[in-house]
């Protein structure tokens, strides 16, 4: 997600307005930025981003809890501070978690599609369609999906720009990946995290994110003492 994020930035010429990013979308699904732009970010920006995503996880299996980046709660007057748009403007606990990767995969996508639109079925304002149909539009999209599509990665693979494999993280990026996958692990398979399904659906990503992560720092360490 990362590598992709910042392809967008570039993209959007790092716009800081609607109006700029909107002026730029011509350009999006076009070219990605430069190797060593991608490099000198990651320095600066890495491990914050990484917290950020933690965060962000913790922020809505929480209720919108506040927290810093380092996970230690903020508090106001000896009180947990929860997020204003928590306590009435929005329902901020999750009905349930899905994954792109899981979405993506052919094998799993349709139970994951199933997931996400069980957790729309009668919001307001949403009209679904007949679930009868939900495997079929699945895999409609997914096989035929690119041919409707006016934009997407790939062609960005069409033009003078580094490919895809050519942003990657060293064998510290990938520990620190390891690390806040493993510290979501363990704190929502413990007490009283261990009842919530919803909980248990993101144990069980986790779990998959680590093992797919440490496989490739397996291989990027050796890589590294080769060099």
């Amino acid at each position: 997600a990362l590598p992709s994020y910042r392809t967008i930035r570039h993209e959007l010429d790092y716009s800081e307005t609607w109006k700029e990013s909107h002026d730029r979308i011509e350009y999006v699904y076009t070219k990605r930025g430069p190797v060593e732009d991608w490099d000198a970010w990651k320095l600066n920006n890495f491990r914050q981003e990484m917290q950020i995503w933690t965060w962000f996880v913790d922020f809505w299996m929480e209720g919108g809890l506040r927290r810093r980046f380092d996970h230690t709660l903020i508090e106001v007057n000896n009180e947990t501070l929860v997020d204003e748009h928590c306590n009435g403007d929005l329902n901020c606990k999750p009905r349930t978690v899905i994954s792109y990767e899981s979405m993506k995969n052919i094998a799993t996508g349709p139970v994951e599609l199933g997931k996400l639109a069980n957790a729309m079925i009668d919001n307001e304002g949403i009209n679904m369609i007949d679930e009868s149909t939900w495997n079929c539009l699945y895999h409609e999209v997914m096989q035929q999906g690119d041919k409707y599509a006016t934009r997407f990665n790939p062609y960005r693979d069409l033009t003078d720009g580094p490919k895809r494999t050519e942003k990657t993280f060293n064998s510290s990026e990938l520990a620190f990946m390891i690390d806040e996958c493993e510290y979501l692990r363990d704190k929502y398979q413990e007490e009283p995290w261990d009842s919530d399904p919803v909980a248990q659906q993101l144990v069980g990503y986790m779990t998959q994110y680590i093992s797919e992560v440490s496989a490739e720092y397996a291989i990027v360490i050796t890589q590294e003492a080769e060099e």
